[in-house]
């Protein structure tokens, strides 16, 4: 090949006769920049939904860090609380008042607990059922282990 004659090709997208080193590799048909600009408006177009909304930060120049503000912090730890077992904060706020913010079993009140209610659900499944307090929590756990027909047993045994 002489020296001094470069290879060209041109690009089926923007058309241009560009020199071989503005595409990727000898069977692109692509330049780069028209590569990339595809790449970029597909991924756009594709880009799954985000699933958490987004967290605002507050700055302080006094400390000069972004801080989450109370509220937020409250918000974040909803949505923590909800989207580990698939709810919404609405869905999992609605379920706190359809049950008067209170234990589904004992019917004790969130307000007289000194933690939150926890959202009670199947294990296998992971389907959501209601909200128990802890020791509700515990003893459905326990009755749904393999332990339970022999703490019934035993409790027969010592006439209880």
């Amino acid at each position: 090949m002489p020296s001094g004659r470069t290879i060209t090709k041109k690009c089926c997208k923007c058309g241009e006769t560009k020199d071989l080193s503005k595409f990727y590799d000898v069977l692109s048909s692509k330049c780069i920049s028209c590569a990339r600009d595809y790449c970029r408006r597909y991924a756009t177009a594709h880009r799954p939904p985000r699933k958490r909304p987004i967290i605002k930060r507050v700055y302080c120049p006094k400390t000069a860090r972004y801080i989450v503000t109370p509220e937020e912090r409250e918000k974040r730890r909803l949505i923590n609380k909800a989207t580990r077992y698939g709810l919404t904060i609405q869905e999992y706020l609605k379920m706190l008042k359809d049950q008067n913010s209170s234990c589904a079993i004992c019917s004790r009140k969130q307000s007289e607990l000194s933690y939150e209610l926890y959202i009670d659900h199947n294990h296998t499944t992971n389907k959501v059922r209601e909200l128990l307090c802890a020791r509700c929590n515990g003893m459905v756990g326990h009755i749904e282990s393999k332990l339970y027909p022999l703490a019934i047993k035993y409790l027969k045994k010592h006439n209880i």
